[in-house]
């Protein structure tokens, strides 16, 4: 492809089977790929996945996405952080998360 080629916008725009809130009842939440932003206007896959594991060194920065849905606005969203436990039963402050929510 050069830079003179076309791309159909059609592959952009969301599938109207995810456009349908209509089986969506109550607040959910779920673990999300933090390489994916989710539109505000479709819904959300099917899977509620809860728990999340990472792996990292120290000093490094690990990264997850939780991503909430419902079928009514919600007014306030708090998070509460435990603390973090390895395999090998190392314990991580809970301190050490921290939230940032993106709104929209």
């Amino acid at each position: 492809m050069n830079l003179f080629d076309c791309i159909s916008a059609d592959k952009y725009f969301i599938r109207d089977d995810y456009l349908d809130w209509s089986g969506v009842d109550g607040f959910h939440c779920a673990v999300g790929s933090i390489d994916k932003r989710y539109a505000k206007r479709a819904t959300p896959p099917n899977s509620e996945e809860t728990e999340w594991a990472g792996v990292g060194w120290r000093g490094e920065r690990l990264s997850a996405q939780f991503v909430l849905w419902a079928d009514k606005e919600v007014s306030q969203i708090e998070f509460d952080f435990s603390s973090f436990q390895s395999a090998h039963g190392s314990i991580m402050d809970a301190s050490c998360a921290h939230d940032l929510s993106v709104t929209y």
